[in-house]
């Protein structure tokens, strides 16, 4: 498979918004990797199907920490998403921003400021209620939910006060210490994730090619390049050719997971 420009590497909430960019702004022939099936399952599209999904062996990596010794030698159940969409099509839907401080450490030049990401924060949120009609394209639904809330969070709220804490109705700012209603990214009933705003929209684009239940076996470089990658496709052993190049979108376990397994990285790890 030689025909492709650029390979991506797992179709979650990142993947989906950078294919949805290469295949809106250029012209290049994008292939879409993803280990795990479709995510056109009513247990991932309905929002009470969340907890069928918690430990599904098809949808979900169903990782495991290490034992812990301080935890009186548990394991710590982390559960991953294994579909297009990611961890976006398994969890629970709610949705806050980071905080400034979370993201001090990324400033590595301007690109990565938090000025920067603030600006993307703003770009792909979408505030919605059980009014909005309209998700307008390349949107993400922050959806109000408070009116739902159980009524004993106002007790909360008042007394979180005396700790001095902020009330924040949306948790959007900067404040450190707030307290406030959470939002879901739920619209006219159904789950709304990076695969069903940014993929969906392309899935049939010429220029877009999409592999599901595909795993990536092997990433083939030289001269800190990659030349191809050996991925294993309906039990065929497939070697793909990106002319450009390849992007890893595979979560923060899958990734290095998939650098170590070739060769890149520490030979101990």
């Amino acid at each position: 498979m030689e025909n492709f420009d650029i390979v991506i590497v797992g179709a979650g909430s990142a993947g989906c918004i950078i294919t949805n960019q290469i295949i809106n702004n250029t012209n290049y022939k994008v292939l879409l990797i993803e280990a795990g099936p479709s995510d056109n399952n009513l247990i991932v599209q309905v929002p009470l199907g969340y907890g069928m999904t918690f430990y599904h062996k098809k949808m979900n990596w169903n990782f495991y920490s290490e034992t812990q010794k301080n935890l009186n030698n548990r394991e710590i159940y982390y559960p991953r998403g294994k579909a297009l969409g990611g961890s976006g099509s398994i969890n629970a839907m709610i949705y806050a921003r980071g905080l400034r401080s979370d993201f001090e450490n990324w400033n590595l030049s301007k690109n990565w400021s938090w000025e920067n990401i603030k600006t993307s924060y703003d770009q792909i949120e979408f505030a919605v209620n059980e009014n909005t009609k309209i998700l307008p394209s390349n949107k993400i639904p922050v959806n109000d939910i408070s009116k739902q809330h159980h009524p004993i969070l106002k007790n909360f709220f008042d007394a979180s006060k005396d700790f001095n804490f902020t009330f924040n109705k949306q948790l959007k700012s900067s404040i450190e210490d707030q307290v406030g209603n959470y939002n879901v990214n739920i619209f006219k009933g159904l789950r709304t994730s990076s695969s069903k705003v940014f993929l969906k929209p392309i899935t049939n684009h010429p220029n877009l090619t999409i592999l599901t239940n595909t795993e990536v076996l092997k990433l083939n470089y030289k001269n800190r390049k990659i030349l191809s990658l050996n991925i294993k496709h309906k039990n065929k052993i497939i070697t793909v050719k990106p002319k450009i190049g390849s992007i890893l979108s595979s979560g923060s376990i899958m990734t290095p997971y998939l650098l170590l397994k070739s060769g890149i990285g520490n030979a101990k790890d």
